[in-house]
């Protein structure tokens, strides 16, 4: 009889374990929340540990071999200095606070959502400034493979569009985002200090091309007070959120289209970065794209003539930085 009631016992204590086993596995493939899984990579990923810092990476673009170069980052919470070197073009932009110094010539770490690249991994990070997220509406987390990873996925609908993260179901960071505007994608993380961010990212902005960010290293380090120092060319731009009222266009009137493009039938619509003055002109107006029917050309000429009531930050008139769509559209077609 002993030998009986031990192999009930055996056989009892094997049922639990299974029992307990099939629980935890039913727990662990439940979807976890939006507020866990983005704090989570927050956790992991902040580098706000590493200020003042200097993150470095490798720039090319796969569409066009001749076309690389280096992105720099310097940080020290709310100023950062970032410069771009791609090919034989240069761009510098200065972030303080709420000041963005632009230049002339220079919209390319805008359309590429660069002003906040060093953070963009982090779930909790925008992208770009001023810019807004319904992080209190995330629909329930799916799962899906990305990127060869399980991952799980959230999804969310703003004014702009639809916003997507997909976290590693393992290690917890990110490994997609995608806005309304750019869609970017995260490997390789490494750790520096206390902080992991990926050393490969490849980014696809809209009306951009595909642009690919290698080597990615972060270093701690003392800034020089030099890099904090606006361009003497530059002009101050604000966001001064959340009290910021847009410009409001009085007079924008059609430019003249082409006369190549007309006599090929052709059309066109070109995005412009410009920076709205606080005389409500329209300067700096700098295409994404080149054309060769000069369509850009009869764009900036009309814009020249543009007029706006001028943003104003808590009443008082600013200057800012947007994004202006021309187009072009044939008659009668």
């Amino acid at each position: 009889m002993p030998p009986v009631k031990r192999s009930l016992r055996l056989a009892c204590s094997v049922l639990l374990f299974l029992t307990m086993t099939a629980v935890s596995g039913v727990s662990q493939s439940s979807p976890p929340s939006s507020h866990d899984l983005m704090e989570e990579a927050h956790k992991l990923t902040d580098t706000a540990s590493l200020e003042p810092y200097t993150l470095t990476a490798k720039i090319s673009l796969p569409s066009d071999k001749h076309e690389h170069g280096t992105l720099t980052v310097y940080r020290d919470h709310e100023k950062a200095r970032i410069e771009l070197v791609l090919g034989k073009y240069r761009e510098t932009r200065l972030v303080m606070g709420d000041h963005q110094y632009v230049r002339s010539a220079h919209a390319f770490i805008t359309a590429a959502h660069l002003t906040n690249f060093d953070r963009s991994w982090d779930p909790t990070q925008k992208l770009d400034p001023g810019s807004e997220t319904r992080t209190d509406v995330w629909r329930e987390a799916s799962r899906r493979s990305v990127l060869d990873h399980d991952a799980w996925c959230l999804q969310t609908l703003s004014r702009r569009g639809f916003f997507t993260l997909c976290f590693d179901s393992q290690q917890s960071m990110l490994l997609e985002r995608t806005e309304p505007s750019v869609a970017m994608d995260f490997t390789n993380y490494q750790k520096s200090g206390q902080a992991f961010f990926p050393t490969l990212v490849i980014s696809r902005p809209q009306h951009l091309q595909e642009i690919h960010f290698s080597d990615v290293q972060i270093t701690h380090g003392e800034i020089p007070p030099a890099a904090w120092i606006p361009p003497t060319d530059a002009i101050d731009t604000q966001r001064c959120e959340p009290n910021l009222r847009p410009p409001q266009a009085e007079s924008t009137p059609e430019p003249d289209f082409p006369m190549a493009a007309r006599r090929d039938r052709k059309e066109a619509v070109l995005v412009f970065y410009a920076v709205i003055t606080t005389d409500g002109k329209v300067t700096l107006a700098q295409p994404l794209a080149k054309d060769s029917y000069g369509f850009t050309k009869e764009a900036q000429n009309a814009m020249k003539r543009w007029r706006f009531q001028p943003a104003t930050c808590a009443g008082q008139p600013v200057n800012v930085l947007m994004q202006l769509e021309v187009e072009f559209r044939l008659r009668g077609r």
